[in-house]
């Protein structure tokens, strides 16, 4: 028995269960939790045994050449200087420039991740790689998602016939792609 790389998993070849699994999601996000937590605190240990190097933690403002102004998350600013300087910044998700962004049912893409329970519906707006990957992700925890696109096709940055066959995909799988869509206020 072969499956088409667009069809579910074949439980005939795995021999899985073909009815539907129910998923606790609170334990889902204990573990994602645990998991973060136990890879940070490895990282950061890692880190910390390299001899020339000093591990800061806080907002960094570069004063100038060689030099940068801490504000630890706790205590008093103080100046570094030196040779060289790694600032990791880390990512935020955008702010949505749009009317109602700020309404209690809107998640960024960090947000959603910690939401109590799986929405019955769940509208992604942005068809690049986060979005697409959440709109899958919620679609398979048992969500029906609507992925918005203001573009004429998802993923603009990546190969036009990749994408294309991606949105297939996705439309196969049941979420429902909208595309050339302008968002400009949420309700």
């Amino acid at each position: 028995y072969q499956c088409d790389w667009s069809s579910d998993v074949c439980s005939s070849d795995l021999s899985l269960p073909t009815e539907l699994v129910q998923l606790d999601w609170r334990k889902v996000q204990t573990r994602k939790r645990e998991i973060l937590q136990r890879r940070s605190e490895a990282a950061i240990k890692r880190v910390a045994q390299i001899k020339t190097l000093d591990l800061l933690f806080g907002r960094a403002k570069l004063q100038g050449p060689r030099q940068a102004e801490i504000q630890p998350h706790e205590g008093e600013a103080f100046t570094v200087r030196f040779e060289q300087c790694i600032l990791a910044t880390g990512s935020r998700p955008n702010h949505l420039p749009v009317h109602g962004a700020d309404l209690p049912r809107v998640y960024s893409s960090d947000a959603i991740l910690d939401i109590e329970c799986i929405p019955e519906y769940l509208t992604v707006i942005g068809g690049g790689p986060i979005g697409v990957e959440l709109a899958q992700v919620f679609h398979a925890l048992g969500a029906n998602v609507t992925l918005l696109e203001r573009g004429p096709r998802i993923l603009s940055g990546v190969d036009e016939e990749l994408a294309k066959l991606l949105e297939q995909h996705l439309i196969v799988q049941g979420i429902t792609l909208q595309l050339n869509v302008l968002v400009k206020t949420i309700c």
